[in-house]
């Protein structure tokens, strides 16, 4: 914001300059309440048909557990996840085998 400031001292006066310093110090205070500041990756493998799912559950615990109140037993809490894979109808399996063959 240092160069907004001395390229705007150049063309305007005081009291504009004023309320410019003002409004960019408004703007920067807005800009920063909603900055995130937590951000957190999930690394996964995605020849496992369930990894993703698995790790995603893990970082969703620990995000869980991170917002208890102190002193609460982490292990009371936590999120559990089931996945049941759904057979291929005929008709998709029909798809598959052709897809695979090159047909």
């Amino acid at each position: 914001h240092y160069i907004i400031y001395r390229f705007a001292d150049r063309l305007l006066n005081d009291d504009q300059l004023t309320k410019l310093r003002d409004t960019v110090i408004n703007l920067e205070d807005k800009l920063r309440s909603v900055e995130v500041f937590d951000n957190i990756k999930v690394w996964f493998n995605n020849k496992g048909w369930a990894s993703s799912i698995a790790y995603m559950n893990a970082v969703n615990n620990l995000i869980l557990r991170s917002h208890l109140q102190p002193g609460a037993n982490a292990s009371f809490y936590g999120i559990s996840v089931i996945n049941h894979p759904m057979n291929f109808t005929q008709d998709q399996l029909k798809d598959e085998v052709l897809e695979r063959k090159g047909l």
